[in-house]
């Protein structure tokens, strides 16, 4: 048997503690747990444990971010299961 991965110790804890996935507010991203860090610089100090949620009205204002999602640090009143 190896040794677990970075990855692998980062989503079992996460799990553990109940969270959806990663957010950065710095770098405004965020990351669900069966996509974690897609990113090619991540996870960063920056990095949070966050709660998956809809998005906000200045995600969805975003043209460039057509998100379906957010990761946040608290949970949303309309937390989804995506």
């Amino acid at each position: 048997m190896s040794n677990p991965t970075l990855f692998e110790l980062l989503k079992t804890g996460l799990k553990a503690g109940g969270f959806d996935g990663l957010y950065s507010a710095e770098d405004e991203c965020g990351c669900k747990l069966d996509d974690l860090c897609p990113c090619t610089y991540g996870p960063t100090s920056d990095c949070c444990a966050g709660y998956l949620g809809p998005p906000t009205e200045d995600m969805l204002a975003d043209t460039d971010d057509l998100a379906e999602w957010g990761i946040f640090a608290e949970k949303q009143e309309d937390a989804t299961d995506d």
